[in-house]
């Protein structure tokens, strides 16, 4: 379902196994470090394990630096541990087996001084019983789960993008509850283990860490928000206007306006603009009876 949608560039168990199990462009067996302390006791068998190894830590690896390394360095510590599996189901002898694995994992121990760049550790051996297809299948959920939960946190563009967004917070949440119902039979007390515990960075003991808490806002839910603010200030205006009007027609302030208004009035009225004779020959004074709150206006003749 998510296959598509959740990383650009992804790797499953079974393509990167078949990278590892390729045969070409193998190192020189001689050349292979600490081979002389293995001479007669490592056969051919277990000298090509030993090239293929180093091929796939120099070369492999590094394809995937930038997206898929930690599922990827986890799958070349699994293949590891099941060619040695499978070597020991083929044998009684124990005593090459262990051969075997001081061998590789001083190969390993070679590759991390000589390529630190690289550095993919040499995680801890799973024992046998345990590698079933059950657990391989929850181990490649929680590797994806840990994979994707770090590649989300370091692309910005799909927290601001909501429909990526959306993808993301319905995998992790989907992939939580899978997860969490497949992982109840594999914990020791209230700590889980193989395969719901790979590493300190990958393990269903810290849930907070590997699912990201996502909050997708998308501009059909911030464009009502800003509706809703245009809004309110048409509201405010509307609500000024109407205690203003009100104020006006019913408060003090309105009362003494519509006074002024009448006086105005009345000084209109008593000097019309059809008595122009009348103005020029006489001048006007104007008193107010603070008592009353009326206006006298008196005239004076000039004799002409």
């Amino acid at each position: 379902m998510f296959n598509n949608i959740i990383m650009e560039k992804n790797i499953s168990r079974n393509d990167i196994y078949k990278e590892f199990d390729s045969k070409e462009n193998l190192p020189d067996y001689t050349s292979l470090p600490g081979i002389n302390k293995f001479t007669g006791k490592i056969n051919d068998r277990g000298k090509q394990l030993g090239a293929q190894l180093i091929r796939n830590y120099k070369s492999v690896l590094p394809k995937y630096k930038d997206y898929s390394f930690n599922k990827c360095c986890r799958y070349l510590n699994t293949w590891l541990e099941e060619k040695i599996n499978t070597y020991s189901s083929e044998t009684e002898n124990i005593g090459y087996i262990m051969y075997i694995r001081v061998f590789v994992n001083g190969i390993w121990e070679d590759m991390l001084t000589s390529y630190p760049n690289i550095n993919c550790a040499r995680q801890e051996p799973i024992t046998a019983p345990r590698i079933t297809e059950e657990n391989k299948n929850i181990e490649d959920e929680l590797l994806n789960v840990c994979d994707i939960s770090e590649y989300y946190k370091e692309k910005a563009d799909i927290h601001n993008n909501f429909n990526k967004c959306s993808q993301y917070h319905e995998y992790f949440n989907n992939r939580k509850d899978y997860l969490s119902k497949k992982c109840t039979k594999h914990k020791t007390g209230d700590k889980y283990i193989y395969p719901c515990h790979i590493s300190d960075n990958c393990t269903m003991n810290n849930m907070n860490e590997i699912f990201p808490l996502i909050n997708c806002v998308s501009y059909s839910e911030s464009k009502p928000l800003v509706v809703k603010n245009v809004f309110l200030v048409f509201i405010t205006f509307f609500a000024v206007f109407v205690i203003f009007l009100l104020l006006y027609k019913h408060g003090a302030l309105g009362i003494a306006l519509s006074k002024n208004k009448l006086r105005s009035e009345k000084i209109k009225y008593i000097f019309r603009d059809d008595t122009p004779e009348l103005l020029e020959r006489f001048t006007e004074s104007e008193f107010e009876d603070s008592d009353v709150n009326n206006f006298y206006v008196t005239y004076q003749h000039f004799p002409s």
